[in-house]
């Protein structure tokens, strides 16, 4: 089966960090995982935000993912912000064009719109994530709650 799969690195790591006690996705088992699906792209989101940004990037790119950061914008208020919601919709909607399953490993609720478009037009969709949003369980036939076996 071709698939495209779209990882939301920002939402996987902190909702990894914060309901798994400090532990990380490796992200080898993760992308294994993702390649028993067939043939197909695996896009990485992110921000770069330090030097070390560079090996990340780096290891993703070794083990097959495709990845994607950008810098953050200062939001004002002392903290730093950079999302990828509009740009992860975007190429999703253009691979939906050739791909059999849409894979959005992200747990974030905001995706339902796209993920209802997605189905109406005809694509699988599958969610992958740490933990996730009630909408996007109830919406999807495949979903996944990433296993602690996942996990370093």
């Amino acid at each position: 089966m071709k698939f495209a799969a779209f990882i939301d690195i920002s939402n996987l790591y902190y909702t990894i960090r914060n309901n798994a006690k400090g532990k990380h996705l490796d992200y080898s088992k993760f992308v294994e995982y993702i390649n028993n699906y067939g043939d197909g792209t695996i896009t990485g989101y992110g921000t770069y935000l330090h030097a070390e940004s560079k090996e990340f990037i780096a290891m993703l790119t070794k083990i097959g993912v495709v990845p994607r950061y950008k810098r953050p914008l200062h939001a004002g208020n002392g903290k730093y912000k950079a999302s990828w919601s509009v740009g992860i919709t975007l190429d999703v909607l253009e691979a939906a064009e050739d791909a059999e399953l849409i894979i959005l490993a992200t747990g974030s609720g905001k995706y339902a719109s796209l993920v209802d478009k997605l189905q109406r037009n005809g694509k699988k969709v599958m969610v992958v994530g740490y933990v996730l949003a009630r909408e996007l369980r109830v919406m999807c036939e495949h979903s996944l709650i990433i296993p602690d076996s996942m996990l370093i």
